[in-house]
Formats: C-alpha cells, sequence, structure tokens
C-alpha cells in the first residue's frame, strides 16, 4: 500500500509534529538541556510512534483488505490498528490471551471500531507471539503484524538532529528505538523487560529502576508526569514515556548537553491506569489527566 493512499485515510495525520523545549531549572538543573518531539500530535487516537510502526508493515502489502495482530486488553497497538482498519475500510482481528478482562476502554473503542476480537488461550497466545506467522492460519490473505507492531523498522520522520548529543526515546517493543539509529546519534533507552536491554554503540537500553515489573504503579514516574502537566502542559503515558522520563533524570547529571526526547504517545492507556490504581493517584492529577484524555475523544467514530 503506497502512504499516499493510507495517508488519505487520515486527513488529520500531522507528520511534523513539534519539538518544543522543556525548562528542567525548576527540577535543579541548570547546563542540561531537554527538547520534546511531540509524536503524540502525530494524531489524537494513533498517536505517537504507533502509527509510525504500522505504516511498514501495510506498505509491504499489495492488497490490503484485512489486519490481523496481537496483544493485551489495554495495548495502544491494538487500540491504533483497529483504528485504522476503520479508517480504511478493511477488516480487522484482534487475537487477545484468555484469562485478561474482556471489557475495557481500549476493548471497547476496537468492538464499536467493527474488530473482531479473538480469544485465544495462555498457551496459543505464546506461541503466536514468538511466531506472528502463526496467524496466517486465520487468513492467509491478511496482513500480518506482530504484537506492538515490532518485525520491521519503524517509519522514520525528517528530522534535524544534529544540535542533540542524545536521543532518549521510551522501549515497548524495542522497534523505535532501533529505527532511530538511523539519525547516528546515540541512543537511549529504558525497559521493564530484561531481554531488550543492551549496550551498544549506538543504541543503549537500561532497566527502569522502578516498577520490576511492567504496567505496575511507579511513584517516580507520576511525580514526573505531574511535574511535566503542570509546567509545560504536556502529559505524558503512565507505561513509557513517564517512567523514561522519570529514569533518565535520576541517573543523569546536570552536565552541558542538549537531549531530544521521543513522546511516543500512547494516552489511551491512562483510562485503565486510573481505574487500577485510582488509590496511589492524586485526585487532582486525576482530574488533570482526565480533563486532558476528554479533549483527546479517543472513542470517536472512525468516519470521524
Amino acid at each position: 500500500m503506497q502512504l499516499e493512499a493510507l495517508l488519505q485515510a487520515f486527513p488529520k495525520v500531522n507528520l511534523h509534529p513539534p519539538v518544543m523545549e522543556i525548562d528542567l531549572s525548576s527540577l535543579g538543573y541548570k547546563q542540561l538541556r531537554l527538547s520534546m518531539r511531540r509524536d503524540d500530535l502525530i494524531h489524537p487516537i494513533v498517536s505517537g510512534n504507533k502509527l509510525l510502526k504500522l505504516i511498514p508493515h501495510l506498505q509491504a502489502q499489495d492488497i490490503l483488505v484485512h489486519i490481523v495482530t496481537c496483544g493485551g486488553t489495554h495495548s495502544n497497538h491494538i487500540h491504533s490498528a483497529a483504528y485504522l482498519a476503520a479508517r480504511l475500510g478493511i477488516k480487522c482481528t484482534l487475537v487477545i490471551r484468555e484469562g485478561e478482562a474482556f471489557e475495557t476502554p481500549t476493548l471497547n473503542d476496537c468492538k464499536a471500531w467493527g474488530a473482531e476480537i479473538l480469544h485465544v488461550s495462555r498457551s496459543r497466545f505464546r506461541a503466536l507471539r514468538e511466531q506472528p506467522q502463526l496467524m496466517q492460519q486465520i487468513d492467509p490473505s491478511a496482513c500480518i503484524i506482530p504484537e506492538g507492531g515490532a518485525g520491521r523498522e519503524a517509519f522514520l520522520l525528517e528530522s534535524n538532529v544534529e544540535s542533540y548529543d542524545q536521543i532518549l526515546v521510551p522501549v515497548g517493543t524495542g522497534t523505535t528505538a532501533q529505527s532511530f539509529v538511523k539519525y547516528e546519534k546515540p541512543v537511549l533507552g529504558f525497559s521493564s523487560f530484561a531481554y531488550l536491554q543492551k549496550d551498544e554503540p549506538k543504541l543503549t537500553i537500561k532497566p527502569l529502576d522502578s516498577p520490576k515489573r511492567f504496567a505496575e504503579y511507579s511513584m517516580s514516574a507520576m511525580k514526573t508526569a505531574k511535574w511535566l502537566l503542570d509546567t509545560h502542559n504536556i502529559l505524558l503515558d503512565p507505561l513509557y514515556t513517564a517512567p523514561s522520563l522519570a529514569a533518565f533524570l535520576k541517573q543523569t547529571q546536570d552536565e552541558p548537553a542538549h537531549i531530544l526526547m521521543i513522546h511516543t504517545g500512547g494516552l489511551q492507556s491512562w483510562r485503565s491506569y486510573l481505574k487500577r490504581f485510582a488509590i496511589q493517584i492524586d485526585p487532582h492529577f486525576t482530574r488533570q489527566i482526565k480533563d486532558y484524555i476528554e479533549q483527546l475523544d479517543l472513542g470517536r467514530p472512525a468516519t470521524a
């Protein structure tokens, strides 16, 4: 599928997101500079790196009639895939692991956009995650996209990175961080998953300090997210961007350096996160997040 044809289905897509300076002085930094590329503004729903990871899979298809992919019940990836398929007017099948919540804001949106939800056993889901080609058994003519949009390098936006000393990229599958190596600047990421951690000349992926398990509550991430929303009116997501920025600031000395952080979107995940950790999160911050999310109109009809 040609990129031009794909983008015609998304008139609100902005492939030239702004870069904003983040003032760190209130945190005690006097020399360190941080800029943030607002990839969360690429599109209200298919935001951040979600569309950029889907594009290469779609471009590889001569005929696109059906998307089949897998993920968790709160996954940004399946949310984006379902909306994209609805906008393109094609079929979408989402493979979900049994035992997870069947009713989540994410899945409800996907079903409203016409996606078929296929529940499989944990062992079967594990097999599909490890061998995505097995999903071809669902439909031999379908475009098969591995969990999280992995499997192909993410679509790389044109960006002037010459003035930056390092690029900070939140890590989920590692696909986006790996693609940024092409910018020929040192890339730094943080991940909860040990198997993704690496230390290479152009790409370093470090472990997050806390929590040790993915998607658990992190006080440092919440403090960082609230600080950025209060000071710059930018909302980070709770699973990737907030923990990554919190870890970076904790581990980084105040020295002359200019860092470019990529905001990889994923704000829809706040809806389930706020319910799960309602007791731990400050009520005022919760209200701020809900007001911010409401403006995105995440569950809008795919025709809107």
